[in-house]
């Protein structure tokens, strides 16, 4: 019973990141400026941000692919999990350190739901660990 309640877990998890990479990564792509408008930011080159609406919706297709047979796909967990951990990461270091201009809510959002992504995902991880080797 126990594995398959982390089975449960691993798939919200998987399907709440699914969500959150696609989202953000079809912005990115598709909308750049629009979003640097919502920024606070007066004017950026649009292909720094364009670029990685690509790797995020890769992130999002593959969680989705996980989600329907997560058997043996425990280097795509782990390989999510340490990108939520780097952004979310990176994210704050910015708005730290960096002086950022951006409105304080544009930076913090995505780099909470980028840790509480990493957190849930080595939570659901734990349950689930024998399917996922």
């Amino acid at each position: 019973m126990s594995q398959n309640n982390g089975l449960k877990r691993l798939k919200v998890v998987l399907m709440i990141s699914a969500v959150a990479y696609m989202f953000y990564g079809i912005g990115f792509l598709l909308i750049p400026g629009i979003l640097v408008s919502l920024s606070g930011e007066a004017s950026l080159a649009l292909g720094w941000i364009r670029w990685s609406g690509g790797p995020l919706i890769a992130l999002g297709i593959g969680s989705i692919l996980v989600y329907r047979k997560p058997q043996g796909q425990g280097v795509f967990v782990v390989t999510s999990m340490l990108s939520g951990l780097l952004v979310g990461l990176g994210l704050l270091y910015s708005k730290l350190f960096d002086g950022s201009t951006v409105y304080t809510w544009f930076h913090m959002t995505p780099c909470f739901i980028n840790l509480a992504i990493f957190v849930l995902l080595l939570w659901a991880r734990q349950g689930a660990k024998e399917m996922l080797e």
